[in-house]
């Protein structure tokens, strides 16, 4: 269903904006090995863990600080609802540091030489976020796309959630650990 969204349907045939797609992509990585560092604490999740948020920042920086405060909501939840020793917790913070690490040849040169771009140009001329909004007069058309998105969305859900039934009901047990 997430696939099948306006923004994303967006960034892929409109924007062309692959990096950030990629970064979108990456995110469910980072906070799937979050949760599983902090259930298990298995070194095996802290690596997937520093590879994920590794090629999260690679990929695309502002939507690398749009998932910071996520995973970090992610990690409070996960403490909260199913408190994880503080072992777990430090690899997290270790599994995100070595993630920085893989990430240093892009991160270094990039918050280095910030100075020496334009970074103010990001908000000007076709790249004005203000220049984006929907008007008021576009709105029923809008709605028409919408309630269609919408009917493709439960459609999908709906077939994929008997998928998944099907899937998970008539597994071999042997298969499966708990």
């Amino acid at each position: 269903v997430v696939m099948w969204s306006p923004y994303l349907l967006l960034d892929a045939y409109v924007r062309n904006a692959y990096p950030e797609l990629a970064a979108i992509g990456f995110a469910p990585g980072v906070l799937w090995s979050i949760d599983r560092v902090l259930r298990t604490g298995r070194p095996v999740f802290v690596c997937s863990l520093a590879l994920t948020t590794g090629l999260l920042l690679i990929s695309h920086l502002p939507t690398a600080l749009i998932i910071a405060p996520v995973a970090a909501a992610c990690v409070a939840g996960v403490c909260i609802v199913h408190r994880p020793d503080a072992k777990a917790v430090g690899l997290v913070g270790l599994g995100a540091g070595l993630g920085v690490g893989l990430a240093a040849f892009y991160l270094l040169p990039a918050i280095l030489e910030l100075g020496t771009i334009k970074i103010g140009n990001l908000i000007r001329g076709g790249f004005d976020y203000h220049a984006h909004f929907v008007a008021p007069a576009e709105f029923g058309r809008l709605e028409l796309v919408l309630a269609t998105v919408v009917i493709v969305d439960v459609l999908i859900t709906a077939g994929m959630d008997g998928v998944f039934a099907r899937f998970y009901f008539d597994r071999d047990a042997r298969l499966w650990r708990r």
